[in-house]
């Protein structure tokens, strides 16, 4: 009886604090009341080194998309190549629908090995 209640204690305590204690090792904290948490950037640790972010920074300048990125704007997609012709896209339309992938593909359901290798 004495122990288990030791170990309800124990738990109940251990569950209270874990929260705060996670918070030690984060750049925000929980301050409490209307404050909320308050920011502290000296425990931001950093994954890059102060070259790299600059050697990127300078790529962006260059290459337009850091104007797009201050601006908030969508990045233009890399281009993949040419698409397909239409005759390429209506072959592939027909040789799903004879080997019936086609209505797999049309009621969400799991395609064959084979499929998915084409």
């Amino acid at each position: 009886m004495r122990n288990s209640r030791f170990v309800l204690i124990a738990t109940a305590t251990l569950a209270l604090a874990a929260p705060t204690l996670s918070q030690a090792g984060s750049e925000y904290h929980d301050m409490g009341g209307e404050v909320g948490a308050v920011y502290h950037a000296g425990h931001v640790q950093a994954t890059q080194s102060r070259a790299t972010v600059l050697a990127e920074l300078d790529s962006a300048s260059k290459d337009g998309s850091l104007v797009l990125l201050q601006r908030s704007l969508p990045m233009a997609g890399k281009n993949a190549g040419p698409g397909k012709t239409r005759a390429e896209v209506e072959a592939e339309v027909l040789a799903a629908r004879r080997d019936g992938t086609l209505e797999l593909m049309q009621r969400n359901l799991p395609l064959p090995a084979k499929a998915m290798a084409r």
